[in-house]
């Protein structure tokens, strides 16, 4: 089908902003996707955090790689939130912690700026077990 990877991407979003409503944060989507946001949510402390979501369809090739474009610039209060179709789970990971100087998981950029993340890999599942569906993580200071 023409459009998969946006149709996946956007169903993705909607999963996720639907997780967080669920959780009862005020969920805020802008119009248009500049500076890597899908949405921004309030948390129970009052602020303000960036959320972009990534995912992975159930009919992909590799479901449990995600590539995305991204310059490995962190910030304060920005997340990434991928999401894997075939499991129904979320990794919910502060940007900080993706560039730390010993995260050699994450791969890239290339020279199109493009990184990515391999949840097959078994030391990649080990790293980043503490974010599988820890939607607490959003809390913190």
């Amino acid at each position: 089908m023409k459009g998969q990877r946006q149709i996946t991407g956007k169903k993705g979003e909607y999963k996720v902003i639907g997780r967080l409503l669920d959780r009862g944060y005020p969920v805020y989507a802008p119009i248009v996707d500049i500076e890597g946001v899908d949405c921004i949510l309030r948390n129970n402390k009052g602020k303000l955090i960036e959320v972009q979501v990534k995912s992975s369809g159930q009919d992909a090739k590799e479901p449990y790689k995600i590539v995305f474009k991204w310059d490995k610039k962190s910030r304060r209060n920005y997340f990434f939130i991928f999401y894997i179709e075939k499991e129904d789970a979320y990794w919910i990971i502060p940007s900080e912690y993706l560039t730390g100087k010993d995260n050699k998981e994450i791969y890239g950029p290339d020279k199109s700026g493009y990184c990515g993340i391999d949840f097959t890999v078994s030391n990649h599942r080990e790293w980043y077990k503490d974010f599988k569906n820890n939607w607490d993580i959003l809390e913190r200071e």
